[in-house]
């Protein structure tokens, strides 16, 4: 199996080709508006994290302490567990700098193998994160990417990176996490409107109890929208 590492501020990231969803792509940003909006946190997670480049890159830019990195496709969990154990930074002895030592970087992180946040436990999250499925059903996904040029060829692996039937896997994440959210706690998704838009949430989030309080449209990437969420 190829594997590629993705690098912020010095620190390793490890994936593959197949648990690439597009997370080191829209990295940049989402770390921007995550600092513009809520500063730095204690907790965070990501959810359909992949090999958490969101997750993991907050962490290595000190914006949490501590870090949940949750994802149903094994492979992109093996590939988390090997960053959080063989991400090593440089670093040099300040009394002496000839002398160079390495620490391992992700120290304080949680790897969930699940397709539910019930796995959680009780612990209190500050902020959810996540470029998670953008799609309920394949012609949505078809006609939004065809807009990139060609159509994907879908198979079972890219059909659960694009698609959420029904919507299950938002409405579930809605549910457990309502009950994880610290006091003054956020959700901040990264979506496409080309699959979605607020009212496609609206019911299922004043379900979980929650509400939103934001769309912040991408101003960088086309039909990328953030969507805001909170008790």
């Amino acid at each position: 199996m190829i594997e590629y590492i993705f690098r912020v501020k010095g620190c390793d990231i490890f994936y593959t080709p197949e648990t690439n969803g597009g997370g080191d792509y829209f990295f940049p940003e989402y770390l921007d508006l995550v600092i513009e909006q809520y500063g730095r946190v204690h907790h965070i997670l990501e959810w359909c994290s992949g090999p958490g480049f969101i997750g993991y890159g907050m962490y290595a830019m000190n914006v949490c302490d501590h870090i949940s990195l949750l994802d149903k496709f094994e492979p992109a969990i093996e590939v988390a567990k090997k960053t959080a154990n063989n991400s090593f930074k440089k670093d040099i002895d300040l009394v002496d700098s000839e002398k160079v030592f390495h620490r391992r970087v992700f120290t304080n992180t949680s790897i969930y193998h699940s397709d539910t946040c019930s796995v959680l436990g009780d612990k209190k999250i500050d902020l959810v994160v996540g470029n998670p499925p953008h799609f309920e059903n394949k012609e949505d996904a078809i006609k939004a990417l065809s807009k990139l040029g060609g159509s994907p060829l879908f198979n079972n692996h890219l059909s659960d990176i694009l698609l959420d039937p029904n919507w299950d896997a938002h409405r579930d994440m809605f549910n457990e996490v309502s009950t994880r959210l610290s006091d003054g706690g956020r959700i901040c998704l990264q979506l496409h409107s080309g699959g979605s838009d607020v009212d496609t949430f609206k019911p299922m989030v004043e379900e979980a109890g929650l509400r939103i309080t934001a769309k912040m449209e991408s101003a960088r990437y086309q039909d990328i929208y953030y969507l805001e969420v909170q008790k």
